[in-house]
């Protein structure tokens, strides 16, 4: 019964990290509420690298993530007629 409690505690923590994390992101993009991108980007910090290691099972590049997030949020601005750099 204790481990279980334990467990949950555990679990609560990183959904509050998780939660914290993915609204700085949103923060950083000028945006008020966190998006999915914002919530992997989340995920790919946590320490205990359960992201990381689930994108490398598919064969995918979580620090490449990163660098599309960001190419992404440039071109969209871009398209607008907003240049950002």
């Amino acid at each position: 019964m204790l481990s279980g409690i334990k467990t949950r505690l555990s679990n609560v923590r990183t959904i509050k990290t998780l939660c914290e994390s993915a609204e700085n992101y949103a923060l950083k993009d000028q945006q008020r509420q966190a998006g999915a991108e914002h919530f992997l980007l989340a995920a790919i910090d946590l320490p205990d690298n359960t992201a990381r290691l689930a994108f490398r099972e598919i064969g995918a590049d979580a620090a490449g993530f990163r660098d599309v997030v960001g190419a992404q949020y440039w071109e969209a601005l871009r398209s607008v007629g907003v240049n950002a750099g």
